[in-house]
């Protein structure tokens, strides 16, 4: 024993040693005071008090966190204030801190007829909920944890069957959908009254799936009658999908936080006004909490305030910041709010207090090691300013939104997010709750590498690679933008004009067939003129030379399907983006109900310079679109891949773009091309010597592998 103990004790020496050259070593400990002096034997006690630490003496060091949960109760900020230096936030070897916002719930009593909710409960519920006093005063409580199973899903009913708002008013387009005023986009009108709800006009969420793109999420101002009205507009109408983009249930639209959709155990509900939360438990409620915080760290050296991306002065970025072996959990689900920015069709906020782990105005930081888990919002984000940081080797899982987003600054010349690394993260189960966040979001941002990551069993889209396209460069077309009007998505208000010439501007027009769209100024229809004024516009964004590699991807589209695997839309011109050597295998959910194919990769319009190669794709199913290059300006190059076992796709599913040396086997087309053998030669390398980041065995390695060493022994 005393020869195990002494091995141990050595072996956490080597771990702290590289720490011991060059700072001093605080500790920190759940059964820790912030007065001790931070030693082995008598630790900090907080997170908070280990920054105090570190401000007081000097603000660089290394401090390392024993096991256990450290709460929370405010967003910690490290500015250049706190940060003079180096700094490492790491776990002690072979212990788990947590660091988490969530509010033990106790007190939990069976529900009784007493209870003026119990009418509303559906049958089969009486006699399984519990209620408790809420610890928070909150509107509304938007999900729950149970540390020992999984999180609470709010309570819903189903109102699909009776939404009957108006789809097209002011044109026949979806995408025209975004100039309509925002009064007419925070309303859904019903075929029923619903005003006799348990909880109307307290604390509601709507929710509707408006496109076969878009999930709106929304909270409710009030209900009158048959008529919903959010807080806060959509990003297009609160319509029902037009047939052919729905999502096969026919479940698309939803009023939250109901005792009336406390229908099977793992859902609950919050009543403000009582102060009270009603749960039906998937087990014990012994371990229940809610979120407090919207996050729980950020490091940022930008301004503070809601228009940072305005500051024209020059950035002083807090540098050398590490994670290492952290678990972050249970943060607040985010709402939309009137002047939030967001990713094309409402797909993610931008510059938004939603991650666990934020980064703002940030360089040279790196996370690894750490897991985030079970909260409402994204894992990390990287915001405006972010240049060369590395995400590695972490755990991300039971998210709201994404885990990782880059986001930069809006329409302008500040080209400030790129050359950050995210490598061989596992992510799964994110998006959970907005369902078209991708797992990892880039969004004006280039330069960065996505490898050798593991991602799987996700709603949507795996990867996005987006930036304002062509229909946010209308400023002060008073048409459809009144001084007091301006539209949340693509990041428009955060467009910095005043770096934008005149000849990049375009208006907002009705085209020949009877919809809005945007052209160049003069510009008549969606010709010519249209596209160069695209590649003028394509200049102050900056979604370029990102590099998507050598990634497994898994068991994607799962929730919702349109627009890819991979989606690539709106880039800028110079450097190719380019997405090459992924293994994609059990991708696509069962669209027979649906007339529109899924995608595994959709460059959609404005796309600039692109490559596509030498991935590997097998076992997708039901029409399934291999690539859709519908790029209406730029250079798409979409080569040597190898599909196997895709089901349904067919010729015209390889988009507008040509297409050389794909190999698809049981499908077509199928065009080897012998100038493309050194491609197939290094996939063979890929599939029998490169160590993939995925437990096992590869599913269809093999077949894969004796496809391509036959084609190749054909070329000899």
């Amino acid at each position: 024993m005393i020869e195990k103990n002494i091995l141990r004790y050595s072996l956490y020496f080597l771990v702290l040693l590289p720490f011991l050259s060059f700072s001093q070593i605080y500790y920190v400990s759940p059964d820790g005071l912030d007065i001790n002096s931070g030693t082995l034997e008598n630790p900090l006690q907080t997170f908070q008090g280990a920054v105090e630490k570190l401000k007081s003496e000097g603000g660089k060091g290394t401090v390392v966190f024993r096991g256990g949960y450290y709460y929370f109760d405010k967003t910690v900020i490290l500015d250049n204030d706190a940060c003079k230096g180096e700094i490492i936030f790491k776990s002690f070897p072979g212990e788990k801190p947590v660091f988490t916002s969530g509010i033990h719930v106790t007190n939990w009593e069976k529900m009784d007829s007493s209870d003026p909710n119990y009418q509303y409960l559906p049958a089969d519920a009486r006699d399984n909920i519990f209620v408790a006093d809420s610890p928070v005063e909150s509107d509304i409580v938007r999900f729950l944890v149970d540390r020992n199973t999984d999180w609470y899903e709010l309570a819903k009913i189903n109102v699909t069957a009776f939404v009957t708002t108006e789809k097209f008013v002011h044109g026949n387009s979806v995408e025209g959908q975004m100039w309509d005023p925002p009064e007419e986009k925070k309303i859904c009108t019903f075929s029923k009254s619903f005003d006799d709800l348990s909880n109307v006009d307290k604390a509601l969420m709507f929710s509707i799936y408006t496109a076969d793109f878009e999930l709106q999420i929304l909270p409710v101002e009030k209900i009158d009658g048959n008529t919903l009205i959010t807080t806060t507009p959509g990003g297009h109408r609160l319509a029902l999908p037009e047939e052919g983009q729905k999502h096969g249930s026919g479940d698309l639209a939803f009023i939250h936080n109901l005792v009336e959709g406390l229908d099977s155990p793992g859902k609950f509900a919050t009543y403000p006004e009582s102060g009270k939360i009603y749960l039906w438990p998937l087990d014990s409620i012994d371990e229940i909490y809610i979120p407090f915080l919207d996050e729980l760290i950020r490091i940022e050296s930008l301004p503070p305030g809601s228009k940072a991306w305005f500051d024209t002065a020059r950035i002083e970025p807090v540098r050398d910041i590490t994670f290492d072996g952290i678990t972050f959990t249970n943060c607040k689900q985010p709402l939309w709010q009137n002047g939030d920015a967001s990713m094309q069709h409402d797909w993610g906020l931008i510059d938004k207090d939603n991650a666990l782990l934020r980064f703002r105005g940030a360089e040279n930081c790196i996370v690894r090691n750490c897991t985030f888990t079970k909260s409402g919002g994204a894992g990390i984000a990287f915001d405006l300013y972010a240049k060369n940081n590395l995400v590695e080797n972490n755990l991300f899982q039971y998210l709201g939104f994404e885990a990782i987003r880059l986001a930069g600054y809006g329409i302008g010349t500040k080209d400030e997010n790129k050359f950050n690394i995210i490598r061989g993260n596992e992510i799964h189960h994110v998006s959970e709750i907005h369902q078209y966040s991708a797992t990892i979001s880039i969004w004006n941002s280039g330069f960065n590498n996505v490898e050798e990551n593991y991602i799987h069993h996700f709603g949507s889209r795996a990867v996005l690679l987006s930036a304002p396209r062509n229909r946010a460069f209308t400023k002060n077309n008073q048409e459809y933008f009144p001084a007091d009007r301006t539209m949340r998505e693509q990041a428009w208000p955060m467009a910095r004009w005043f770096e934008v010439p005149e000849k990049a501007l375009h208006t907002v027009k009705m085209n020949q067939r009877g919809y809005r769209h945007v052209g160049t100024r003069g510009d008549n229809d969606d010709g010519p003129n249209h596209l160069k004024g695209d590649a003028i516009a394509s200049r102050y964004r900056y979604t370029r030379g990102n590099v998507i590699q050598r990634n497994v991807i898994a068991n994607g589209a799962e929730k919702l399907f349109a627009d890819g695997i991979y989606y690539v839309t709106a880039c800028a011109s110079g450097e190719p983006n380019k997405i090459i050597e992924n293994y994609i295998f059990d991708t696509g959910i069962n669209l027979a109900y649906a007339n529109i194919p899924f995608r595994l990769l959709y460059v959609d319009g404005f796309t600039g310079p692109f490559i596509f190669k030498r991935n590997l794709t097998y076992n997708s199913k039901f029409k399934f679109e291999v690539v859709a290059p519908y790029s209406w300006w730029g250079d798409v190059r979409n080569q040597a891949n190898l599909f196997y076992e895709v089901e349904g796709a067919e010729e015209e599913y390889f988009g507008n773009r040509p297409t050389e040396g794909n190999i698809c086997i049981g499908i077509g087309p199928n065009n080897p091309n012998i100038k493309f053998k050194t491609d197939y030669e290094k996939i063979v390398h890929l599939l029998t010597d490169y160590h993939w980041n995925f437990p096992g065995d590869l599913p269809g390695k093999d077949k894969l592998e004796a496809t391509l060493r036959q084609l190749i022994k054909n070329y000899k």
